[in-house]
């Protein structure tokens, strides 16, 4: 369960999902704000609550009507900043919630893969210098370095595949695997080629990690061919994808 119990109002797994939107603009200085829509029941007080708009904290006062008193501006470290009619309000549950969905935000998904040359030794473990996104939801992969770079601490679900040209051989070993920082911790498929004609050897490496922040998650090619290959530098042959579960 990665949101609900930081957002109040989302009511599916892993989904941030607004109470309302704001019906006027709010500038920096704006000390009530008006929604589009009622807030719900129980936050239509009597007491306090804290909206988030645009990663700004906002304490209000409850209320069950659309013109809302703000009480603090900025609230818990968050930044003061204008904020544009249409914006989406969220509930922030609590202190601790508000730091964890400000620094998550939707930075949960991250796809990319090595669109260049790159040659793998035979006899060791290569990271694939991954060099072309797809698509990364709060820019985590380090693409100079050819990795993901974990934005906050929790389980992630993590796949990897890749492929090697392969010419006639005698015998040829291929594994993929994921390492984090610098250390395998999946091993997928191990493909074994008898003696034959020229053609590819490909792999899949996929499980659920705990990560921490700041951890570095690597896709991994292994060869065995008593020469080094290229490596398949397609996207549907090599990729690395990330998704933050919880």
């Amino acid at each position: 369960m990665a949101l609900p119990e930081l957002i109040a109002n989302s009511p599916n797994p892993g989904v941030r999902e607004p109470l309302t939107t704001l019906a006027e603009a709010l500038s920096e200085a704006g000390l009530s704000l008006k929604l589009t829509a009622k807030l719900p029941t129980a936050l239509q007080g009597p007491g306090q609550t804290r909206l988030l708009i645009d990663n700004e904290i906002i304490l209000i006062e409850a209320t069950s009507e659309t013109t809302v008193t703000i009480l603090e501006r900025g609230a818990e470290g968050s930044t003061k900043k204008a904020h544009v009619s249409g914006s989406q309000v969220y509930h922030i549950l609590t202190t601790e919630g508000a730091k964890r969905a400000l620094t998550l935000g939707a930075s949960t998904a991250g796809s990319a893969y090595r669109s260049s040359l790159q040659k793998i030794p035979t006899a060791s473990g290569t990271r694939v210098k991954l060099d072309k996104v797809l698509f990364d939801l709060g820019a985590n992969f380090n693409i100079a370095e050819g990795f993901y770079v974990v934005p906050v601490a929790g389980y992630y679900s993590v796949t990897g595949v890749a492929s090697i040209a392969l010419t006639a051989v005698a015998e040829a070993t291929f594994i993929v695997a994921i390492g984090v920082n610098g250390i395998e911790r999946i091993r997928g498929h191990r493909f074994e080629a008898k003696p034959g004609a020229p053609g590819l050897e490909n792999g899949t490496a996929a499980g659920i990690l705990q990560l921490a922040k700041g951890d570095k998650v690597e896709l991994i090619a292994w060869q065995f061919t008593g020469a080094e290959r290229e490596l398949e530098i397609a996207e549907t042959e090599n990729r690395l994808d990330v998704v933050r579960m919880a």
